[in-house]
């Protein structure tokens, strides 16, 4: 489904943005009850990835032979080390088109080694559970992978295992840490469910580029008390312009009247998904930035680093990438532009705003993917003046 998309100012008020649960505690919180033998409750209106994880879950409980993972990343590297620990479990894990991009090689490899049959390092695939000896698995050698999620699907798995992980530390400058560290936390009991910080990424982007105030519901947790490492997304757009406001009836973000000006320089190894929000604001300051230590884009939805690239230039902005950063220079005034998701919701979600900085309008290709991780968003962004419409 493609749509286009112009923006006529609103500042009648300040917009109620209605944000999703955080998407990475409901998957570890679905995981661990499945490990307990629950069926997992999920939302019937939550998005596409949480309905795959909780079919499939629910498949695993009653041990049916197929699961389908959809398009989800997440489920994938879940279910096969929860099925791959669970003894004589003789089942097929498929998904959608696309689900072969997400690896699990360097997982798959360390729970064959320990004695369970698995297929392949990518979907779909074939596995035969078996006892694991859970001190017996390198989990070094996972944090050198391209994902944490082979790290926390372990973590989560444990208790079925024969014996538990060795202790570890996640060494510092590791990929993603910031998830790990949320496991931890939700395996020691923390299990209070958050708003996204990830999903609220985008309407920073749209408070720089619109110069409306935002409002959300429900609250965001505030930093230092958030499980999510997106969560940093406070601090960084404050130094991009973006000012929050933490209150008891809400989350406030105003763009600052001082101009800040570029370059900036970013280390997103923590935070990748991030980077298409960050990578547009920094792109419509013109000052310049680097966004970098983010070579594990190359195995999300789309290459990340090739897709954020794209559309920055479809939309007036310089950038080019190499193997760990994108780079990104100065934005270009244009009319109109086209944008190509790439099958990517992160990408949809985070250029639709610029809209606001193209008279003729935006047209965004694919766009129906924002269903993955937040099927309410163009709804929440026609709040602010956005006009939307399919298009063939």
């Amino acid at each position: 489904m493609n749509y286009q998309i112009f923006y006529k100012r609103n500042t009648s008020y300040c917009p109620e943005i209605c944000l999703p649960p955080s998407k990475s505690i409901e998957a570890r919180r679905m995981v661990l009850d499945a490990v307990h033998g629950n069926v997992p409750w999920v939302e019937p209106d939550s998005c596409d990835d949480l309905l795959a994880l909780g079919r499939a879950l629910r498949g695993y409980v009653y041990r049916e032979h197929e699961l389908n993972v959809g398009l989800s990343g997440t489920a994938l590297r879940f279910l096969t080390a929860l099925c791959a620990v669970t003894p004589g479990y003789h089942v097929h894990i498929v998904g959608e088109p696309g689900l072969e991009r997400r690896p699990i090689g360097p997982l798959a490899e360390q729970l064959r080694r320990r004695g369970a049959y698995i297929s392949a390092d990518f979907a779909p695939l074939e596995i035969v559970g078996s006892e694991i000896d859970g001190s017996r698995i390198d989990i070094d050698t996972l944090f050198a992978a391209d994902s944490s999620q082979y790290v926390s699907a372990l973590m989560l798995v444990q208790p079925l295992m024969s014996s538990p992980l060795p202790e570890f530390e996640v060494p510092k400058g590791s990929l993603s840490w910031p998830y790990i560290h949320m496991t931890r936390r939700m395996l020691a009991g923390d299990i209070e469910p958050e708003a996204d910080w990830s999903a609220a990424s985008y309407f920073y982007v749209v408070t720089l580029l619109t110069g409306v105030m935002t409002s959300f519901n429900p609250l965001l947790s505030k930093p230092n008390i958030s499980k999510q490492g997106d969560s940093a997304c406070f601090r960084l757009s404050s130094t991009l312009g973006v000012d929050t406001s933490f209150h008891a009836r809400g989350t406030r973000l105003s763009r600052d009247p001082d101009e800040k000006r570029g370059p900036f320089h970013f280390i997103l190894g923590g935070q990748p998904d991030l980077v298409p929000a960050l990578a547009v604001m920094a792109g419509f300051d013109g000052g310049g930035a680097r966004l970098a230590d983010i070579a594990h884009l190359r195995v999300k939805e789309s290459n990340r680093l090739e897709s954020v690239t794209a559309s920055l230039r479809g939309v007036g902005i310089e950038a080019s990438y190499d193997n760990d950063s994108i780079t990104i220079g100065e934005r270009q005034e244009r009319w109109n532009a086209v944008v190509d998701c790439c099958g990517d919701h992160r990408i949809a979600m985070a250029f639709a705003p610029c809209a606001a900085f193209l008279p003729g309008g935006l047209t965004l290709l694919g766009a129906e993917c924002v269903s993955k991780s937040f099927p309410g968003y163009f709804e929440n962004l026609s709040k602010f003046g956005y006009k939307i419409c399919t298009v063939r």
